[in-house]
């Protein structure tokens, strides 16, 4: 026997109320109008829909699938947690602070929030999707939230408050990773970045390369200005091609000549070391020999004294 047909219409209509509240957690009816009470923010979410006036409604947001609102003078994100279906959100240049209205918007592929003024990344911690996410020149000190974003495959940290890189021995998709300017000694945590190509943690504390060893995919490896000396464990990382290691306290060259991979077109730079021309002289001939192009001068005159 057929169900009667009002029977197939109350059945449908809950399907859709059903559907609309999954895709809509924020919105309780499709017609409501969202208010944004930033008028920067506002600005941008009508010129990315066109929709110059009227009101904003959550079907409308639903359109909204990405947001370009870098250096708009953004100072709150209220608002888009009514735009589920974002998968790419650009902010940076603003004055963020607080990520609360981006928790729920579980489709996010790509959020770029650098150079705001970010502290806690929580909001974040369920945005499973997120391969891309760029956090330049913010405030942030505990990368815990980022633990469980696990198809994370570029992260920019730079210039932060970031010591312990715990967290982040999850993220075994990491193709590219940037620390520069933070506060971190040891690298531990990334000797499971299997896929690891490129590395850039310059201008931190950091004195030991023993984690990175295993890394081979590594092409990329920027490390100015730290505190390293020994460069034993480059030695098998044969899929370099540029390596920057100026400005620390390495003296002996012997491991880059015996990395086989080093040779025609790669560049070495080991500017500000300790190292003596004449005592590096053979592994020096053998880099040359292979074509790789090695930046030696001009070399710290005080080592000793360090």
């Amino acid at each position: 026997m057929k169900p009667p047909l009002h029977a197939l219409l109350l059945g449908a209509a809950l399907a859709l109320a059903g559907g609309w509240g999954a895709a809509h957690p924020n919105c309780a009816r499709p017609e409501e109008a969202v208010v944004f009470p930033d008028p920067a923010l506002e600005a941008a979410v009508r010129e990315a829909l066109e929709q110059p006036e009227g009101p904003l409604t959550c079907a409308r947001l639903a359109d909204l699938t990405q947001l370009e609102a870098s250096g708009a003078g953004v100072t709150s994100l209220q608002g888009l947690e009514h735009a589920p279906n974002l998968t790419r959100l650009e902010l940076a240049v603003n004055r963020v602070q607080d990520l609360t209205p981006l928790a729920a918007l579980e489709d996010l592929e790509y959020l770029e929030l650098s150079f705001n003024r970010v502290q806690d990344l929580t909001p974040l911690q369920h945005l499973t999707r997120l391969r891309v996410l760029f956090l330049r020149g913010n405030r942030i000190q505990d990368l815990t939230p980022l633990q469980g974003l696990t198809r994370l495959q570029e992260l920019d940290l730079r210039r932060n408050r970031v010591a312990d890189l715990t967290p982040l021995a999850r993220l075994t998709e990491l193709r590219f990773l940037v620390l520069s300017f933070n506060q971190v000694r040891d690298l531990t945590p990334l000797q499971g970045l299997a896929r690891l190509q490129g590395l850039v943690a310059n201008h931190n504390q950091i004195q030991t390369l023993a984690p990175l060893q295993h890394l081979r995919a590594l092409k990329t490896l920027l490390l100015s200005g730290n505190q390293i000396q020994d460069l034993t464990p480059l030695r098998p990382l044969s899929a370099l091609e540029v390596l920057d290691l100026s400005a620390n306290h390495v003296t002996d060259l012997t491991p880059l000549a015996a990395n086989a991979g080093l040779g025609m077109g790669d560049v070495v730079r080991l500017e500000h070391n300790c190292l003596d021309p004449a005592r590096n002289a053979r592994a020096l001939e053998a880099l040359a020999a292979r074509g790789a192009r090695v930046i030696l001068e001009p070399q710290r005159t005080a080592c000793g004294e360090e």
